[in-house]
């Protein structure tokens, strides 16, 4: 849940003053303007982490044919209890050298005991915040260019826009170079843990490990389109050929497929064609809940489903006729999107075959951030 905040300093001799919001108790605008620039993000999904399937030998695993012992530490975690006091509770952690903390067997709730370790760019000691306060002084686009190279964890797709009418796109995180990329053992898939699929040694640097350079992870000025949108998709393509290990730089093997920015790109060239957007248009925009695979696959799924036994319409309302005069509009009081819903009262051939086929991701919601 995000609050809204007005975050000023100028009172006290400062140069911030923005507006926007965060996460409760961060002083921080995390989206928002200054006045001058404005700023907004959805996640990236960029491949910042890998998971290792450890073996094992007592407090030893096994690595590049040699043992390599566990670190193991103790760490405190403060836990409030029902009656209001705090109680300090201590926990053993195991940790593999080379990649970093073990998953506990037991937390993973499997049927088989497994060694899983996970290395990620985040365990890294280094602080978001100074992004932020850079991204609330920004007055221009390489201003907040800069401040997001502060920006080392938790990778996002950053939308930019001024007051003089420039817009841009940029999303710099840490991003670990692998020595290979396997199709047979994707970064995305659980990665033997002995050798042979590890980050690549940084030759100084703030990090271990090499990363991408900030011109090797997507930024742009150029909206050819008039217009940039972002919502959890491929920013540039990699993954169209199915094959996200065949370019320059790898990204990540996994994004939204790009129906969530379909829609708004879809609306919005619509309306430039029209002769330009309004601020009341670009609201619709936001707010649009058009759900694009429900466009492309009812009709489809509609003519597949066997026509059910006896009446082809419940008393509710629900049933093959309802998802055919369906607008695709995932309103609160649509039947149709309910009826694609796993475990809703909707019984009938088309449903049953709908959520058989798409599951419940027939919906996509309106997008968090603008997609202007």
């Amino acid at each position: 849940m995000y609050y809204y905040i007005h975050l000023s300093t100028k009172a006290v001799g400062g140069d911030i003053d923005a507006f926007g919001a965060t996460f409760p108790g961060v002083p921080m605008v995390l989206f928002g303007h200054n006045g001058q620039v404005a700023w907004a993000p959805t996640t990236s999904l960029y491949d910042v982490a890998d998971v290792y399937l450890e073996i094992l030998d007592g407090d030893t695993v096994s690595f590049l044919g040699e043992d390599v012992p566990l670190i193991e530490r103790e760490e405190v975690i403060r836990v409030r209890l029902a009656d209001g006091s705090v109680e300090d509770r201590s926990v053993t952690v195991q940790e593999v050298p080379h990649h970093g903390p073990l998953m506990p067997a037991e937390s993973l709730g499997l049927p088989l005991p497994l060694n899983i370790s996970i290395r990620w760019t985040g365990f890294q000691a280094r602080s978001v915040a100074r992004a932020f306060y850079e991204l609330e002084e920004a007055q221009s686009f390489d201003a907040f260019r800069g401040a997001l190279d502060h920006y080392f964890t938790g990778g996002m797709h950053w939308l930019y826009a001024d007051v003089s009418g420039s817009i841009g796109y940029s999303s710099f995180t840490s991003i670990p170079v692998r020595e290979v990329l396997d199709p047979d053992a994707p970064p995305i898939t659980l990665l033997p843990g002995d050798g042979g699929y590890e980050w690549l040694p940084a030759e100084g640097g703030p990090d271990p490990f090499l990363t991408l350079t900030r011109d090797e992870v997507p930024w742009t000025t150029s909206a050819p389109d008039g217009f940039l949108a972002s919502a959890n998709n491929d920013p540039v393509g990699q993954t169209d050929d199915n094959d996200p290990f065949n370019d320059p730089a790898y990204l990540s093997a996994i994004f939204d497929l790009g129906t969530r920015v379909q829609a708004p790109a879809r609306q919005l060239s619509a309306l430039i064609s029209d002769g330009g957007v309004s601020l009341e248009e670009l609201g619709m925009v936001q707010l649009n809940t058009l759900s694009r695979p429900a466009e492309r696959l009812l009709p489809f799924l509609s003519q597949a489903a066997d026509p059910p036994p006896g009446p082809r319409r419940r008393p509710d309302g629900r049933g093959p006729g309802a998802l055919e005069a369906w607008d695709y509009a995932c309103s609160v009081e649509a039947v149709g999107p309910a009826c694609s819903t796993p475990g809703s009262p909707c019984s009938s051939a088309t449903c049953s075959a709908m959520r058989a086929a798409a599951s419940s991701a027939i919906c996509s919601s309106p997008s968090s951030t603008p997609a202007w």
